[in-house]
Parts: structure tokens; C-alpha cells; sequence
């Protein structure tokens, strides 16, 4: 299963409760990065999850990411990191929301 579709199940999946805990110990950029390219019911599920604030400040992060270069790669990085996050009970190690610019040739 593709891992954008698994976060998605995941996201399902668990309880609201448990949904906003395992969401709070990550970081925005994290949170927009990951669910930027879900279905528009599974981000909704993802944003009533969380406190009003901290909702808006993932969409205004996803707004931020749609002008930015971020290479599949990276956004795979953050959709595992995310669901990883969201599956175990304990936080897995943060990768942090630095973000390199995709470098393309002239």
C-alpha cells in the first residue's frame, strides 16, 4: 500500500482522541507536508482534530509549501514520518521541518 493512501486508513482509523494527541507531538510543517495531498475529507478530519490555532497554522503552511520545491522524495520523508508518528503509541524521533530547496540546473 502506498503510503500517502496507509496515512490516510490511519488517519481513519483511530479515535478522535488518540488522533489529536498523536498529532499535537509533531510539528506543523510536519503535519502540512504530510497531509498537503490528502483528499479533502481526510485533511478535514486532520484539521478538526486539532486546536482551532494550531489548524490554521497548518493551513497557512500548506499554503507556504504549495510555493516552495519539494522533491517526492522529501514529502515521502514527512508522509512516513507522520504516519510513524500516528501508529505508534510513544513519538518517534523528530526529523525536524528544514526543508532544502530543490536545487535545479540552468
Amino acid at each position: 500500500m502506498e503510503p500517502t493512501e496507509e496515512l490516510a486508513r490511519t488517519i481513519r482509523s483511530l479515535p478522535r482522541v488518540q488522533l489529536q494527541n498523536r498529532l499535537m507531538r509533531l510539528a506543523v510543517r510536519e503535519i502540512a507536508a504530510a497531509v498537503r495531498f490528502l483528499a479533502d475529507a481526510d485533511q478535514g478530519l486532520v484539521f478538526s482534530a486539532l486546536p482551532a490555532s494550531m489548524a490554521g497554522r497548518v493551513r497557512e503552511e500548506i499554503l507556504l509549501l504549495k510555493r516552495r520545491r519539494l522533491s517526492s522524495r522529501d514529502r515521502l520523508v514527512f508522509v512516513r514520518q507522520v504516519l510513524a508518528s500516528l501508529q505508534q503509541e510513544t513519538a518517534p524521533r523528530s526529523i525536524g521541518s528544514f526543508l532544502r530547496p530543490v536545487r535545479r540546473d540552468r
